[in-house]
């Protein structure tokens, strides 16, 4: 018998949208906790939230926290309460606005094209393709 796969809830699929926009910095822990050594690295160097911060543990084990406007915290909370964190809104705002425009493209693609099919249609009827032409280059 196959085991059930666990399902992703759609906030935090939506957060995991919103987090691919986000630089990712990667590091190792060296001797440190891995949030000991991602607070460090992000004392030491000049990183600006948003971002991404992997750190590897060990060979099998990959630790990842978000560095925020409001601090560090895991990347799973982040994923799931992306909305709560005004520098990762503006991505959400940006995202929303593309999808908006591609569904309206696509609107228009399919209204152009079966507009097309009905001047096919019509010219073949008739005969000619100047119709199609003149309408096209409108």
């Amino acid at each position: 018998m196959s085991k059930k796969r666990k399902r992703i809830s759609r906030r935090r699929l939506a957060g995991q949208r919103v987090l691919a926009h986000v630089p990712t910095h990667h590091l190792e822990t060296g001797e440190h906790k891995p949030v000991t050594a991602a607070r460090r690295y992000i004392a030491e160097g000049v990183l600006m939230p948003p971002a991404l911060v992997n750190v590897r543990r060990n060979e099998h084990t990959t630790d990842k926290f978000f560095w925020g406007e409001k601090g560090l915290f895991s990347a799973q909370y982040a994923e799931e309460n992306h909305f709560l964190f005004p520098s990762l809104r503006s991505i959400v705002d940006h995202d929303l606005i593309l999808r908006l425009f591609d569904f309206h493209l696509q609107h228009l693609v399919c209204e152009v094209s079966s507009q097309e099919h009905q001047l096919v249609q019509v010219d073949e009827k008739l005969g000619s393709l100047n119709v199609i032409e003149q309408y096209l280059t409108l």
